[in-house]
């Protein structure tokens, strides 16, 4: 995979990944701040609740077939530079790491942790040639060992992206709209 930092949309088989958002008509502060920036799969959701993005990866180093990352968010610019993280149940969120913020989901192990990594593990063969990186498919991983999944949450009545032993669709990725930095 890509050696260097670089911004591009995430894709997987089932469409593109998106955070979730709350119309300001909804927002009531404490529940906006509960709902906001989980990732999910687009499948054609209102847009009012969902909002599209493009992920800052910021490569770290390559192990074996697995290339290091911590990822963020580049666009849009209102949460610029959160950052993706797991919350303490394997939910997959962009957390603010400037402020406290969402102390509803801030555990101790979240706050004394190092930086989150992901792990990108290409699927197949790829030459290196940047004009065929949109085609190369992967497995995204957390730091340990488990793969993202499209996972169902009885809690919220939706699908969203997971990284644990619970049961789940695991994910294809790949990139789209890549652009070195």
């Amino acid at each position: 995979m890509i050696q260097r930092d670089f911004t591009a949309e995430l894709h997987c088989q089932y469409g593109q990944i998106v955070v979730t958002s709350v119309p300001s008509s909804e927002d009531d502060g404490i529940q906006h701040a509960l709902r906001k920036n989980w990732l999910v799969v687009d499948q054609g959701n209102d847009p009012a609740w969902f909002r599209r993005l493009t992920f800052h990866f910021k490569y770290l180093k390559t192990d074996g077939a697995r290339h290091h990352y911590q990822i963020e968010i580049a666009e849009p610019s209102s949460i610029k530079r959160q950052r993706l993280e797991k919350s303490t149940n394997n939910w997959l969120k962009f957390y603010d790491h400037l402020a406290l913020g969402n102390t509803a989901h801030l555990s101790f192990l979240n706050l004394t942790a190092r930086r989150q990594y992901w792990k990108i593990q290409v699927l197949g063969e790829w030459d290196g040639d940047m004009a065929s990186a949109q085609q190369v498919e992967f497995y995204l991983r957390d730091a340990a060992v488990y793969r993202v999944a499209n996972t169902y949450s009885a809690l919220y009545d939706y699908f969203g992206l997971h990284a644990g032993p619970d049961d789940g669709d695991i994910l294809k990725f790949h990139l789209r709209n890549i652009t070195l930095v």
